[in-house]
Formats: structure tokens, sequence, C-alpha cells
């Protein structure tokens, strides 16, 4: 398993078990990836049985030139060895290939679902930045507004109108941008 995903996925838990559809997604990698261990032990096993019929292959290649030499005709010893390879079999036996069968399988889906997150997010994303642009004009266009309004009625009124009309309006439009901000954030982080 990797140690890099395991860190990550840790990090992130609380954001993970608020979110079901992701938590099933963590929940799959984790069973896919015993899956893949146990992938791994069978082809250990069919690799060792592999060797073993090679070391069989020279055992009898070496009793084939020993008999050779000795003059035997009935090559004996080398048939046996050869018997005892052919009753071992094939290495990679039809459960291995289930296995391998049922992780590639699984692993096709993990990456369809993953695909189809990625998706999901992208377009999330994309919705995201096109909502904080809005925000932005909106709140620009807003304190041109604020701004304009204050030199008009500083213009036309008294400075002291102008001065308390602006420090007004200067609280609430800081707050709104900082709460736009923060919405932004927010969304970017679902």
């Amino acid at each position: 398993m990797n140690q890099e995903v395991v860190k990550v996925i840790l990090e992130c838990k609380k954001d993970i078990w608020k979110n079901q559809e992701l938590f099933e997604l963590v929940e799959e990698y984790f069973e896919n990836s015993l899956q893949t261990l146990d992938f791994c032990t069978a082809l250990e096993k069919c690799l060792k049985r592999a060797r073993d019929s090679q070391l069989l292959i020279l055992v009898a290649l070496q009793q084939f030139e020993e008999e050779t030499e000795m003059g035997g005709s009935r090559y004996t010893r080398t048939l046996g060895e050869l018997k005892n390879f052919k009753a071992i079999g094939d290495p990679f036996t039809e459960e291995f290939f289930q296995i391998f069968q049922s992780v590639y399988r699984q692993q096709i889906q993990m990456l369809e679902k993953l695909q189809l997150r990625k998706t999901k997010l992208d377009k999330k994303l994309k919705y995201i930045h096109a909502w904080r642009k809005v925000s932005s004009i909106i709140f620009v266009a807003t304190f041109a507004a604020v701004l304009i309004c204050s030199v008009v009625a500083a213009a036309m009124a008294a400075p002291p109108v102008a001065a308390a009309l602006a420090a007004a309006s200067s609280i609430p439009v800081g707050s709104m941008g900082k709460w736009i901000d923060s919405c932004g954030k927010t969304m970017k982080m679902l």
C-alpha cells in the first residue's frame, strides 16, 4: 500500500468522513489494496513454483549429461526428473488467473470512479471560479458606486456628511469583500 496515500488520507480524515461519496471511495481503495496484496502473494507462489520447475529441468539436464558420460541408453534418472517436472504442472494456476482478473476488474472500476469524481470536481471548480469572478465584479462595482456617491455627496453637501457616509459605507463593503472571499474558499474545499 502506498504510504504517501495513506498519510494524505489520514491527514484529511475529517473531510473524508463528512463526504459519504469520498468515504466510500477511500474504503474501496483500501479493499482494492488488500486484494492487490492477495494477488501479489499468489504471484509470488506461482513464481516460486516456476523456479522449482526450472530447478527440476536443470537437474534433469545434469542427469542426462551424467548418464550420457556413463554410456547409459535408458536415461532413467533423466526421465524421472522430467516426470517430476511434468507432475508439478503449470506454475500459473487457474486460481492465479482468477485473482488476476478480479484485481484487474476492480482496478478498472476504481479508475472509472476516480475519473467520474475528477469530472465532478472539475465542473465544481469551474463553477467556483466563475462565481468568484462574478462576485468580485459585483464587489468592485458596489465599491465604485459607493465611492462615486461619496464624492458626489461631498461635492453637494457639507464635508461632515461625506465623511460620515464614507465611514458608514466602508465597514459593510469591507466585510462583504471578506465574506465573499471566505465563501469562495469554502466552495473550493468542497
